[in-house]
């Protein structure tokens, strides 16, 4: 079908693949397939497979996005950035948390204070709740409850009154466990990192630089996300500044877009990187949660696009984030030896749909003689999860 064919005969075209079997065959196909999205499908049933998919899974997609599940990260509400995003917890526990089994007198002497806490639901590591409770002047005990079985994890813990305490920082979808502490009253808190194995904290040496941060608050309050305080961020209709880039890493209609320093990679290949939020409108049709999940083709200057806006992520196609599940999409291009990589994230709420990106460009290092250098694994590791730790911190207010 050609780029310039009649929209409305497109549509109705999409309609009716929604009850096509053969299409949402292809679509399990793909998810149990390594390829990437493209999948031996052309321009145009690539794009009736992405929005038979969405259309057919309508129901269980709004259900998906309206679940949310509660993220807990200590008492500090703007904690440096740690690489919780290096180490993901397994799949969340959706279920009713079962009652603690108190096998020791240790944990029967705490009984109260642990079914209070398992009642409030897993907040570690996927399925488990870490439960703290004051013990005395400067000193907090803590332990861990599974939700799965009950199980108390209570010996063993990592040290913590030793010194003077500062908080404990953890979160659902990870199983990295900081305990801060300082060595004196009024002293700076040092952190000590842990990695949960699923029966025991194993101490991390992560040399991950860690960044004060600044926390950014939307306008009308609808959200807000953490940031290193070095990186440059601009605001709808001051987005100018944030387009540095030959291929822009900021759309002019953003909410707000975060820069990532290009200091940190200069003389290199690299081009941009950013962390942006967008508000999807749509001008055909009321939004909803169908409209607002569905990758319709692309508005091209010549007419609609073979392309969709962008692909299901077919290996990834969904990310918790700040307690609320998004729909996870990819997208990219390339421009005289420029190219750019953008993971999306959507989300229907409270009537409007949210897109977050993280996006990052390069030049082709061979365009110059001799060839430039590229990111090392180790600027490509910061740089991700540095992204990664903005895009994670997201949280909607409202």
């Amino acid at each position: 079908m050609s780029v310039n064919a009649d929209s409305n005969s497109r549509r109705a075209d999409w309609t009716q693949c929604v009850r096509c079997s053969n299409v949402l065959g292809l679509y399990q196909t793909q998810l149990s397939a390594p390829s990437s999205v493209e999948f031996r499908l052309d321009g145009y049933l690539l794009v009736q497979w992405q929005v038979c998919v969405m259309k057919a899974n309508v129901a269980t997609v709004f259900l998906l996005l309206i679940l949310s599940a509660t993220v807990a990260i200590g008492q500090n509400q703007n904690p440096p950035f740690y690489p919780f995003a290096r180490y993901p917890a397994e799949p969340l526990y959706k279920g009713k948390p079962v009652a603690p089994k108190l096998i020791t007198p240790t944990q029967r002497q705490f009984r109260t204070v642990l079914r209070k806490g398992r009642g409030k639901g897993p907040n570690f590591a996927g399925h488990y709740t870490v439960v703290e409770w004051g013990c005395g002047s400067n000193c907090v005990s803590f332990t861990v409850v599974d939700a799965v079985n009950g199980k108390v994890y209570d010996t063993d813990m990592p040290p913590l009154n030793d010194e003077y305490p500062c908080g404990l920082l953890y979160k659902l979808e990870s199983r990295l466990f900081v305990v801060a502490k300082s060595s004196s009253g009024n002293g700076d808190c040092k952190a000590h990192l842990y990695i949960w194995d699923g029966s025991r904290f194993k101490p991390v040496h992560d040399s991950t630089p860690v960044h004060q941060t600044m926390t950014f608050t939307a306008a009308d309050g609808s959200f807000q996300f953490s940031h290193p305080n070095d990186f440059q961020v601009c605001t709808q209709g001051k987005i100018e500044p944030c387009i540095q880039s030959y291929i822009p890493v900021c759309e002019q209609d953003a909410l707000v877009c975060v820069i990532y320093p290009a200091k940190q990679s200069e003389d290199t290949s690299f081009g941009g990187a950013s962390f942006q939020v967008r508000e999807i409108v749509s001008k055909r049709e009321a939004m909803t949660a169908d409209v607002c999940v569905t990758p319709y083709p692309r508005k091209d200057p010549g007419g609609i696009s073979d392309w969709p806006e962008f692909l299901v992520s077919a290996e990834h196609p969904q990310e918790m984030i700040g307690g609320i599940l998004f729909l996870h999409g990819v997208n990219g291009g390339v421009a005289t030896s420029h190219s750019i990589a953008v993971d999306l994230y959507r989300s229907f709420h409270k009537q409007r749909c949210f897109e977050l990106s993280v996006s990052q460009t390069q030049t082709d290092p061979n365009v110059s003689e001799p060839p430039m250098k590229t990111l090392t694994p180790a600027q490509q590791k910061e740089l991700d999860q540095s992204m990664s730790q903005i895009l994670h911190s997201f949280r909607f207010s409202k």
